[in-house]
């Protein structure tokens, strides 16, 4: 296990608040004065970034909102990243919601939605 001096995240602006509390917890139990980067791309951005190497010059982490592609997948093989771990923390969603009590109601279809 390596273990460096910051914790580098790169991709999805959805899942950055997330990411943002991991680094935060991470930086305060396990790494003395902390110099974590973590930057928005959005999701392919991120992977991109992350498959493009390995060091500091590259993210160790990559978030995103979907699965990772194939080609994605095979790009990071390619330089070397072979041992990836897909980590599922969640769902992105709309709720669409009002009272019983309301006047007003809702008249989409689902393709409208």
């Amino acid at each position: 296990m390596r273990c460096a001096d910051h914790l580098s995240i790169a991709g999805s602006s959805t899942v950055y608040p997330f990411s943002t509390v991991v680094a935060e917890r991470i930086g305060k139990a396990e790494i003395q004065n902390p110099k974590g980067r973590i930057n928005r791309h959005g999701r392919g951005g991120g992977i991109k970034l992350f498959c493009e190497g390995i060091g500091v010059a590259y993210p160790d982490m990559a978030n995103t909102s979907r699965k990772m592609q194939k080609s994605e997948f095979d790009a990071c093989q390619k330089t070397g990243i072979t041992e990836i771990a897909e980590v599922k923390i969640g769902f992105d969603g709309i709720i669409l919601a009002y009272s019983k009590e309301s006047k007003f109601k809702y008249n989409l279809t689902l393709k409208e939605i």
